[in-house]
């Protein structure tokens, strides 16, 4: 046990200190600028909820300018429960966030080693994950954009990978749980980068089942389906309501508009060899405020991995393993999907629009051409005579020391904020920063239906509120209904009501969502919500009354809710009964 927890433990220590420069920044104080710069106030919301009793915070309460937001109904949890343990152990909002990048840019490259090193070997590896970690895209993803659901699918993707090649090689129902845990953390990462993923997955799937026997090719395809479904079964609980329920927000409304139109984000080709650094957006053309360059010793070593893998075509030796052509075309194809020459495959595959950005998929050359550039350099040490060489302990960790400072050198600056803000936990969880700042940036998954207007200077879209208008009132007063918050928590509120005339309705602070019951002195009664903003209203009678509101799962959530615990349980069982078995000197599964 301890061997094996070695085996897996000093690659990642091996790995941390060879991309050191990635991350050393979010070692030091302050908290880094970025465009998705809501994710405090998410982490502040996630806990709140779970402070009060919501393992899962389906409703967040202070978001969308606090009026309420199903928030991780629809939104990829993965990064924010990532991120809980660290603010468990650090009790802050900014530390957790910058210790949950640390672990991400770790991740993936250990995870491109696993990949690269399923392919051929360690030091291909370890090659595979230094160039990964240096990868231009990855600053701009991790300091530029902050986009950590991104950020984390492409971080969890290569795992996916690894995964299919362990499942190819033994089919077992261990590699197959493996598979699936794998696929359900890209869900539960960022729905929308599972498109690509399985895209470029694709041709690994199909080398797999090349070069397997026909007999056990259909084993694989079968093993192939069980992993699916167990991945669609630990993220069901995310996935049922973010499909079955989607059509009740704005989501739909927002993606389609033409800020999003995926025609005026295509790369263009120079801005692979060239684009100037910055920390702005994305627009249509050349002026794009943030860089897609892939970097000259990137596109050198990509070139020599072409090179080496016409030589492994041509020469057709079967000593010589085809994934090196495989992974350099998957990288051509990627690299081609970001530009406008993909146009027409774009616009064939309808789901490609929630992809929303081609350059979003640079994320997956992030793997493909470090993995391709690491099988290169075995092939070429192979054929003049170095590989043995390499293989040398003390020679192979002087190479790959120099390949790091070497990259380190030339692209570790490039991962840094534009600037590390001297700001605490209290200002970036303050009213005014969650109900105004964060909310005006981000509220897709607002009630459909809710009154919208098109504002200057892009035209976005946007509700009828102004920042004068916050706090908006938990109860909106009239001229004879008082009212009193007794307790008000995200999925639960009461209020104390006196009407001194006729029975009248009451507007509340809350949007109204599939899940919202009310009781008016202890009794259901119907909510209604035929006002510009979809709020909840309930009718009141003379008089005193209590209001009690309470968010409760819908059948889809509970079906989803069901269906990943007792896919969760299950694999939980085969993995006990996997240590009994080693307990009674019984074989680990492969």
């Amino acid at each position: 046990m301890m061997k094996r927890l070695l085996h897996i433990v000093l690659p990642i220590i091996g790995i941390s200190a060879l991309i050191f420069p990635t991350y050393i920044i979010l070692l030091s104080q302050g908290y880094p600028t970025m465009h998705d710069d809501q994710h405090i106030a998410r982490m502040y919301a996630l806990v709140e909820a779970m402070a009060h009793g919501q393992w899962y915070g389906r409703w967040v309460q202070h978001l969308v300018f606090g009026l309420g937001y199903p928030l991780f109904n629809f939104y990829p949890p993965l990064t924010y429960y990532i991120s809980l343990p660290f603010y468990l152990l650090t009790q802050e909002f900014i530390s957790s966030i910058k210790l949950m990048m640390l672990a991400g840019l770790i991740t993936g490259a250990y995870g491109t080693y696993l990949f690269a090193k399923e392919i051929s070997n360690k030091w291909v590896g370890i090659v595979a994950a230094i160039l990964y970690g240096f990868f231009p895209y990855r600053a701009v993803l991790t300091f530029v954009r902050g986009a950590f659901a991104d950020f984390w699918a492409v971080s969890l993707s290569p795992f996916v990978y690894w995964a299919i090649l362990r499942l190819s090689k033994k089919v077992s129902l261990g590699n197959c749980i493996l598979l699936g845990i794998c696929v359900g953390l890209v869900i539960l990462s960022h729905q929308i980068q599972v498109v690509p993923m399985a895209l470029f997955g694709i041709p690994i799937v199909g080398y797999c089942l090349f070069t397997t026997t026909p007999k056990k090719r259909f084993v694989f395809l079968q093993a192939l389906v069980l992993s699916g479904v167990i991945g669609l079964g630990t993220s069901a609980f995310f996935t049922l309501p973010l499909f079955l329920e989607k059509s009740s927000t704005l989501v739909d409304v927002l993606n389609t508009s033409n800020l999003y139109d995926f025609h005026l984000h295509f790369v263009l080709p120079s801005q692979l060899w060239y684009s100037p650094w910055g920390y702005g957006g994305s627009v249509a053309g050349s002026g794009d405020g943030m860089s897609f360059q892939i970097g000259k010793l990137f596109i050198g070593g990509f070139l020599l991995a072409i090179g080496a893998s016409l030589f492994v075509v041509i020469k057709k030796r079967k000593t010589i393993s085809l994934w090196l052509p495989l992974i350099s075309l998957l990288s051509i194809f990627v690299l081609i999907m970001t530009t406008s020459y993909s146009q027409i495959i774009w616009e064939t595959l309808p789901f490609l629009y929630y992809v929303q950005f081609p350059w979003r998929l640079m994320g997956f050359a992030n793997i493909f051409i470090p993995v391709s550039i690491a099988l290169a350099s075995r092939v070429i040490l192979d054929q003049v005579k170095l590989g043995r060489i390499i293989k040398n302990q003390y020679v192979g960790v002087s190479v790959v020391v120099g390949i790091s400072l070497l990259f380190g050198y030339k692209y570790g600056h490039l991962f840094r904020p534009q600037e590390m803000r001297n700001i605490d936990d209290e200002y970036m969880t303050s009213e005014n920063k969650i109900k105004w700042e964060v909310s005006k940036s981000s509220f897709e998954f607002a009630p459909n239906g809710i009154s919208l207007s098109k504002t200057p200077p892009y035209g976005n879209l946007f509700p009828p509120i102004r920042e004068k208008d916050i706090p908006i009132p938990a109860v909106f007063p009239s001229a004879d209904v008082r009212a009193t918050v007794i307790s008000r928590i995200p999925n639960h509120q009461y209020y104390h009501i006196t009407n001194t005339g006729l029975p009248t309705r009451v507007r509340l602070g809350t949007f109204n969502f599939p899940g919202w019951q009310a009781k008016v002195n202890d009794k259901l009664v119907t909510i209604y919500s035929d006002n510009p903003l979809q709020l909840i209203e309930v009718v009141i009678p003379s008089g005193e009354s209590k209001i009690e509101l309470f968010f409760t799962d819908t059948l889809i959530r509970v079906i989803g809710n069901t269906v990943s615990l007792a896919t969760w349980t299950l694999i939980g069982m085969y993995f006990l009964s996997q240590q009994r078995s080693l307990g009674r000197g019984g074989k680990q599964f492969k």
